[in-house]
């Protein structure tokens, strides 16, 4: 990865961790007044549970050396002819 990559993936990273207590605002000002706190803690404990999760598990999957990311692109597999050509495979047991 180049400078680019890096600084882009950890910029979206920034802006996700910016969201979840813009999240808590948003919901604070949906539920009663009694249930705001609550609502709060909510949302933290999800901004912590992520980055959390971030450390141990999306840094080496962003970051790691591998042949083609986390997920290896498949090769696709050569398509058989379909239908009624004339290199179509034909059945034996048709009456």
């Amino acid at each position: 990865m180049n400078a680019a990559d890096t600084a882009w993936v950890l910029v979206s990273t920034a802006l996700v961790l910016l969201m979840t207590p813009a999240l808590a605002l948003f919901y604070g000002g949906l539920v009663r007044s009694k249930n705001v706190l609550s609502t709060f803690m909510h949302c933290f404990f999800a901004l912590a549970l992520v980055s959390v999760q971030w450390v141990l598990f999306g840094y080496s999957l962003a970051f790691a050396p591998s042949a083609g990311g986390p997920r290896p692109r498949r090769r696709p597999r050569p398509r058989r002819p379909r239908g009624g050509g004339p290199d179509a495979p034909r059945r034996t047991d048709d009456p």
